[in-house]
């Protein structure tokens, strides 16, 4: 036999282990991203739930039984990826589920020309009075669907004794906010409607010189995403004004210097006075939107729940009268003085000398460095970059500290 022929075998032998591994890892990490661009979306499905790959069956039986029990007629349908190993709940609750966790959350419908029009707060006794109540596709949007299931799963509460492992629930405390915290529960997210996502790219993305539609938006993606968008149009559209009348007054402005500053001081009394009617005018469109939308009057939350991340001593609540995590003030205090406070000082201080060494950098630079032909404009560059410096520095600090009081396990019990 020919020498090329023993080595040939050889050569392919060693191509296969250097590549064979790498070529099957990369064709089930491509399998597994096919499949999941190719399933077929669950029908009847507002809020998806899934699990870390290492989630046992003894956790999501424990987590399907709260759900049942919590929520009545409550619709669950669990899969687990075929490659992934993951597992996934999805979650749909009845048309009578929906209208009670509307008449529990305050959510205000429209109600029939016949009986008054306008919005009124939803009632399941008086039910026949809102438009649309007769669909029941038609009479929820998508969002309020999501809104109120997810009000429903936040509102699951632990009885008194009741834990998961080596996690131990305070009576009435939330269940699925917790779960969230420690990582039992990977992520949880309402499902996209692409028949909508469709009808808002052709009506909202690809149109350019339409108006936007708002009621459209707050339908689909909520009311703070709506107000956002309605304010972002708002401002763009009043921005034109000032860019108008600064564009005419810097063509009559002439080339000597009174003449600038009359056109300078006449485009400041009109930003004093664009900027008041801009503010006016978006405090009656804001109004006239949350009218619209039912969230004029909506109360404000009398008693918020903590922060899952919130760790404390357990007591007894003196105004409920239920047991709950509670932090110490002096404690809370403490760590604001002895520890926001001396690193917020040493950040000014290290801002103050930075801002002293560029100071005498810019006196040496100036007399010593730069050529005298044109020291005037060299020296207005070097301020200019000088005085970047500077501010980069307080922005920085000023970050670090947030950060640092952000991230501080000694915050009140905010949501």
């Amino acid at each position: 036999r020919a020498p090329g022929q023993d080595q040939q075998p050889a050569a392919a032998n060693r191509r296969d282990k250097l590549f064979g591994k790498r070529l099957l890892l990369a064709r089930h990490y491509i399998n597994s991203r096919k499949s999941w661009l190719k399933m077929v979306p669950t029908q009847n499905c507002d809020i998806l739930m899934t699990f870390p790959d290492t989630i046992d069956d003894h956790t999501l039986l424990w987590l399907l039984n709260q759900i049942r029990a919590g929520i009545p007629q409550v619709s669950i349908q669990v899969r687990q990826h075929k490659h992934t190993q993951t597992h996934a709940f999805f979650i749909a609750i009845t048309f009578e589920n929906l209208l009670r966790g509307a008449e529990q959350m305050g959510m205000y419908k429209t109600v029939k020309p016949q009986f008054g029009g306008g919005m009124r707060r939803f009632s399941c006794e008086e039910d026949n009075i809102y438009e649309n109540i007769e669909s029941e596709l038609c009479f929820f949007t998508s969002q309020e669907r999501q809104s109120i299931i997810k009000y429903w799963l936040d509102n699951l509460r632990a009885k008194q004794g009741e834990m998961l492992h080596n996690i131990h629930f305070l009576e009435g405390q939330p269940i699925i906010p917790e779960l969230i915290a420690r990582g039992v529960i990977h992520q949880m997210f309402p499902l996209h409607e692409q028949r909508i996502l469709n009808q808002l790219m052709t009506s909202w993305v690809q149109a350019v010189c339409e108006r936007q539609p708002l009621d459209d938006i707050c339908d689909y993606f909520g009311v703070k995403i709506g107000m956002y968008f309605a304010w972002l149009g708002f401002y763009t559209n009043s921005m034109l004004y000032p860019a108008v009348i600064g564009f005419l007054l810097w063509i009559l402005a002439e080339d000597d210097q009174t003449s600038q500053d009359i056109c300078c001081v006449v485009f400041a009394l009109f930003n004093v006075i664009w900027a008041t009617l801009f503010l006016e005018r978006w405090k009656r469109r804001e109004a006239e939107l949350a009218y619209r939308w039912g969230t004029l009057d909506t109360p404000a939350e009398s008693l918020e729940e903590p922060r899952p991340q919130f760790r404390g001593v357990r007591r007894c609540s003196p105004i409920t009268g239920c047991e709950e995590f509670y932090y110490p003030a002096w404690k809370r205090a403490m760590f604001r003085w002895l520890v926001s406070l001396p690193v917020c000082l040493l950040c000014l201080c290290f801002v103050f000398l930075a801002m002293l060494l560029c100071l005498q950098l810019q006196v040496f630079v100036g007399h010593h460095c730069l050529p005298s032909k044109h020291k005037e404009s060299n020296i207005k560059v070097f301020n200019f970059q000088t005085g970047k410096i500077c501010i980069f520095y307080i922005v920085s600090s000023a970050s670090f500290m947030t950060h640092i009081e952000s991230s501080s396990p000694l915050r009140s019990q905010d949501v």
